[in-house]
């Protein structure tokens, strides 16, 4: 195992292409995770953004309200 990396499985019950719409666009996948970037995914590029509560499942995100507008940061590879 890495160190200093979260990994997490999980089994979606969708289309592959659905997932990859999630995850491969910063809108899309913000509404899923519940973040609001400061702009679209780019190869290479640090993308910052903010902790919001996620838009698909209302139980989650009332969890997520604590944490609302602290700062997120990922690296897309």
């Amino acid at each position: 195992m890495i160190t200093g990396q979260i990994q997490k499985q999980l089994l979606l019950r969708t289309t592959l292409e659905s997932v990859w719409q999630a995850v491969s666009d910063a809108t899309n996948f913000g509404a899923w995770f519940g973040v609001e970037f400061e702009g679209p995914f780019i190869a290479g590029v640090d993308l910052k953004g903010r902790i919001v509560p996620t838009k698909v499942d209302p139980e989650v995100a009332k969890f997520e309200e604590a944490h609302s507008g602290k700062p997120f940061q990922i690296f897309i590879e």
